[in-house]
């Protein structure tokens, strides 16, 4: 990876999810903690969700609030979302299709570089090889049914529960990803902390790190799934994993997901953050 295929790399950037459950209020907070970009998750788009669909409309009007705050626009975050499951059959994988094409298309309204997804969960375990020639079928014909000529980038945070990290085969998948271009992976530093414990930088050979687009920051425990903690709080050597991404141009967003006071955190870590992306971007303060 370049900086020039990230066109984020070296941006401070917090997510909307953990500064506040509402988008408006998250930009104020993001803005007024010193980040000069966001990553947003699509749950937070419309305001009344449960009644109106996400449209590329309502991530237009978003771009345009982070304009009016100086912020630019980071991942489209998508994890989760209810209608990606293209492990759970042919009616399940073609409605994930169509999501895959929603989605982009919600992206590149928001200006967004990439769209973040996971990788899946399966339930009856098949094999890598069958679960990711899935996996990488429905994100192609996401692409395709997108209409889109201007494709954002798909990033997949593998997650402990979610097939790649549960079942061992990250280095088969990374494999098969440097055969798919335009699709990465999100690496997760509390995911691949708490699913392959504080030395997880041993799994992350060459094959890995080439398809690597995107990180999350954090510390973890490395026991408790989902549980981001922020720098110096956990077990991680994040100073050792700087120096292993140094130079790849990667975007790096500060993910506090689950921790109690996200706020304090950001008050009294931000200068270990902004060290960090500095240090992956070859701008190490001195």
């Amino acid at each position: 990876m370049t900086s020039a295929s990230q066109p984020d790399a070296s941006l401070l950037i917090g997510m909307t999810l953990s500064a506040a459950s509402e988008i408006e209020p998250a930009m104020d907070i993001a803005a007024e903690q010193g980040f000069n970009a966001v990553e947003v998750h699509v749950s937070q788009l419309s305001p009344s969700r449960l009644v109106v669909r996400t449209t590329p409309a309502h991530a237009g009007a978003v771009f345009d609030a982070l304009a009016e705050r100086h912020l630019q626009p980071s991942t489209l975050n998508a994890t989760g979302y209810a209608d990606f499951d293209p492990h759970s059959g042919p009616e399940a994988w073609e409605r994930s299709c169509e999501a895959v094409a929603h989605l982009l298309r919600v992206a590149a309204a928001m200006h967004a570089p990439r769209l973040l997804l996971w990788d899946g969960i399966v339930s009856n375990w098949a094999g890598e090889e069958s679960a990711t020639d899935v996996l990488l079928a429905c994100l192609d014909e996401g692409r395709i049914r997108s209409g889109l000529s201007d494709i954002p980038e798909i990033s997949l945070e593998l997650h402990t529960f979610t097939y790649v990290l549960k079942h061992g085969v990250l280095t088969n998948f990374a494999r098969r990803l440097g055969e798919a271009p335009g699709i990465g992976v999100c690496l997760d530093f509390c995911h691949f902390g708490v699913a392959l414990g504080p030395k997880f930088h041993e799994s992350l050979t060459e094959d890995v790190l080439q398809v690597v687009d995107h990180i999350h920051f954090a510390d973890t425990d490395c026991l408790t799934s989902e549980f981001h903690f922020p720098p110096g709080r956990g077990v991680l050597d994040l100073s050792l994993l700087a120096d292993l991404l140094a130079g790849r141009g990667l975007a790096a967003a500060w993910d506090l997901f689950s921790w109690p006071t996200p706020a304090m955190a950001v008050a009294q870590s931000f200068d270990a953050y902004r060290h960090f992306v500095n240090a992956i971007n070859l701008r190490v303060e001195v």
